[in-house]
């Protein structure tokens, strides 16, 4: 999931998209090998690497807080769809385990809404309870893919939380005398 993360803030599609917001494909010189089929590919990592060199052309020439004003301003602050990061396999799985590690009630998924059972289209919605809490809700073609959903769902809104308080390892290059303290880690997911 940090990986995915990292892909999301400094990945070359998320770069290559503030590049274009910048307007930086109009002043970037760069034309696609001959045997370059998709050139698209090639720009978005040019762009991308444009970025990068920007940041270190700010650090080069106005040092390091503006370059990390910088991307604090541009990069970091981009917004954060916690459902694209988030890739569960066996989300049913995964939200039994949380369960029972945060003792809760068993996750149990029914079936709250209905149409079109017997057509070629049907829609099945599932809610999952914990208890007599519904910690999610999901949507399909079929009760298993609700199902699945649902529980998705539950783990994306207990781990999609976010955190606007904390502190970053890079406050103790202002300050020579200070030491980084670790931000308590929170809940993880459970890998299994």
């Amino acid at each position: 999931m940090l990986q995915s993360l990292s892909q999301y803030f400094f990945g070359t599609h998320a770069l290559s998209s503030l590049a274009k917001s910048f307007g930086m494909q109009y002043l970037v010189r760069w034309e696609a090998p001959l045997s370059l089929e998709d050139s698209r590919v090639g720009e978005s990592k040019v762009l991308g690497k444009s970025i990068q060199a920007l940041v270190g052309a700010i650090y080069k020439d106005q040092g390091r807080d503006c370059a990390k004003e910088f991307i604090h301003k541009h990069i970091l602050s981009q917004p954060v769809d916690p459902v694209v990061i988030m890739n569960f396999d066996q989300p049913k799985r995964m939200l039994v385990a949380l369960a029972k590690r945060k003792n809760l009630e068993r996750p149990v998924s029914r079936l709250l809404k209905e149409t079109g059972r017997f057509t070629t289209s049907p829609v099945f919605i599932v809610g999952m309870f914990s208890g007599v809490s519904k910690i999610g809700e999901g949507f399909g073609s079929s009760i298993k893919m609700a199902e699945f959903r649902a529980a998705k769902d539950a783990l994306t809104r207990y781990y999609g939380k976010e955190e606007k308080d904390f502190i970053l390892p890079s406050i103790t290059d202002s300050d020579t005398n200070a030491e980084f303290q670790p931000n308590p880690l929170k809940d993880t997911p459970a890998y299994l």
